[in-house]
């Protein structure tokens, strides 16, 4: 499976900012996640809006050592 994941900053709009009841043109970060199957397919794609000051950002990357390569977590 792979996935790409993109972060952006972008002004609230009146529907996010009603539904995260900020203020419209609050700046928030949109994450899009778009996971794919082996063969290339894509499978699922999500989107969130979050307020940066209530947003932390963790990235993994690699397989750990105690980890076979391809082995579900």
């Amino acid at each position: 499976i792979y996935a790409e994941l993109a972060i952006e900053s972008i002004e609230a709009s009146p529907e996010i900012a009603s539904a995260l009841d900020v203020p419209r043109r609050t700046s928030l970060l949109k994450s899009t996640r778009i996971t794919y199957l082996q063969e290339g397919r894509p499978l699922e794609q999500t989107t969130g809006w979050f307020l940066g000051s209530r947003y932390s950002y963790r990235l993994i990357e690699g397989t750990p050592p105690w980890r076979q390569e391809g082995e579900l977590p």
